[in-house]
C-alpha cells in the first residue's frame, strides 16, 4: 500500500537511527496531522523501532510530531530537527582539523552517516587514494563500521554469522590496498587497516597473508619492499590469523585435521614473529595466536579430549609473553594474561 497521498506533507529527508545504524528515507505527515509515515529510500531496509516494522508503517497521534516525539521513536535529535549530514567537503575539512573536539565530532558524523558518505570514502581510499595520515585512518575506521552495517554483522554477537568466503562490500577487488595499508608509514593508518582485516578475516585476504607468512618463516622479512613498514604487515598477520581461527573453529567439534591446522598456524605465526619482528614490543603480541589456540581448546564441543592441548597452549602462551617482556605490560591485552593464569591455577 502506498501511504503517500497528494495532501501529505513531506519533511526533509531524514533517517532512523536503529542500533546506531542510519536508515535514510522520507518522513511523511498526513494532511490532518494525525499520522506519521516513514518510507525508506532503500526498500531492503527494515525498520524496527518502537513498534514500527517494515518500510511502510504508520501510527496515530493527535498533533503533529515534535522533535522530542521523534527522538523517542529512535530518530536522532539532529535529524528530527531537520539537520542534514554535512557536505562532504565540510566534513573533510573537519576531519583534518587540529582541534580534537572538531575532529572527534566529525569522525562521529562520518561513522553515523556512512551510507551518505560511502562513495566519497571509497573514492579517497581506493580510487583517487588522495587521503593520508590521520584523515585516511578516519576513513578506514568508518569503512570498517560501514561494512558491518551493510552485511549485518556484529562481532560481539555471533562470529559464525560472517561468511568468510563472500567478498566484502566496498573492499571487494581492493584487498591488496587494505593489505598494503597495514604497512603504511602512518601508525594510525596501520592500526585501522589491521582492525579491518582482524574484524573481517575473509578468504580474500588469505592469499595475501599466506605468502608473507611463508617467507617470514624462512627469515625472508622484506618480501614487500614497496611497503614502508614490512614488519607491520607481519605484525598484522598475527591478528588476521587470530580472528580467522576463532571464526573457523570457535565452539565447534575440533577434529584431528582441524587441530593440525590450528597447530600449524600457531607454529608459523610464532616462527614469523621470531624471525622478523625485531621489536619485542611487537613480537610479544604473537603470543595472541597461542591464546587463540587455548581458547579454541577449552570452548570446543569436544573440549575434554583436548584438555592436554589446552594446558600446553596456556603454558606456551605465558612462556612466550615472559620471554619477550620483562613485566608483561607490553602485551596488548592484559586480560588475556590474567585469564590464562587463573585457569592454569585451577587446572
Amino acid at each position: 500500500m502506498d501511504v503517500r497521498s497528494s495532501e501529505d506533507k513531506e519533511l526533509d529527508p531524514t533517517c532512523f537511527m536503529h542500533n546506531r545504524v542510519p536508515v535514510y528515507g522520507e518522513l511523511l505527515v498526513s494532511a490532518k496531522g494525525d499520522k506519521l509515515f516513514f518510507k525508506a529510500f532503500d526498500p531492503r531496509r527494515q525498520i524496527i523501532s518502537s513498534g514500527l516494522l517494515g518500510t511502510d508503517r504508520s501510527f496515530g497521534f493527535k498533533s503533529p510530531p515534535t522533535a522530542s516525539f521523534l527522538l523517542n521513536l529512535g530518530i536522532s535529535s539532529a535529524y528530527a530537527q531537520g539537520h542534514q549530514p554535512l557536505a562532504y567537503e565540510e566534513l573533510r575539512r573537519d576531519l583534518k582539523s587540529d582541534n580534537s573536539t572538531v575532529w572527534v565530532e566529525a569522525r562521529r558524523e562520518l561513522t553515523d552517516n556512512f551510507e551518505y558518505y560511502r562513495n566519497n570514502v571509497v573514492d579517497e581510499i581506493f580510487v583517487s587514494r588522495s587521503a593520508a595520515g590521520d584523515f585516511l585512518a578516519s576513513l578506514i575506521s568508518a569503512l570498517t563500521h560501514g561494512i558491518g552495517v551493510d552485511i549485518d554483522f556484529d562481532p560481539n554477537t555471533n562470529i559464525h554469522q560472517l561468511d568468510l568466503e563472500l567478498p566484502l562490500p566496498y573492499v571487494d577487488g581492493n584487498e591488496l590496498r587494505v593489505f598494503q595499508l597495514t604497512g603504511d608509514d602512518s601508525a594510525a593508518v596501520r592500526r585501522q587497516a589491521r582492525r579491518l582485516i582482524q574484524r573481517y578475516p575473509v578468504d580474500a585476504f588469505e592469499q595475501l597473508f599466506e605468502p608473507l607468512i611463508d617467507a617470514a618463516v624462512v627469515s625472508n622479512c622484506s618480501v614487500n619492499p614497496e611497503v614502508p613498514n614490512a614488519q607491520a604487515q607481519i605484525y598484522a598477520s598475527i591478528f588476521y590469523k587470530y580472528n580467522r581461527l576463532i571464526h573457523l573453529y570457535m565452539e565447534t567439534d575440533i577434529s584431528a585435521e582441524d587441530f593440525a591446522v590450528i597447530e600449524s598456524t600457531a607454529t608459523r605465526i610464532l616462527g614469523a614473529a621470531e624471525n622478523c619482528l625485531t621489536d619485542k614490543s611487537l613480537k610479544v603480541d604473537a603470543a595472541a595466536i597461542l591464546y587463540a589456540k587455548w581458547v579454541l581448546m577449552i570452548y570446543a564441543d569436544n573440549s575434554p579430549s583436548l584438555s592436554d592441548a589446552a594446558v600446553q597452549s596456556a603454558k606456551a602462551f605465558i612462556g612466550f609473553v615472559d620471554a619477550n617482556t620483562s613485566d608483561n605490560a607490553q602485551y596488548y591485552i592484559q586480560g588475556h594474561i590474567s585469564h590464562v593464569k587463573a585457569w592454569l591455577e585451577n587446572n
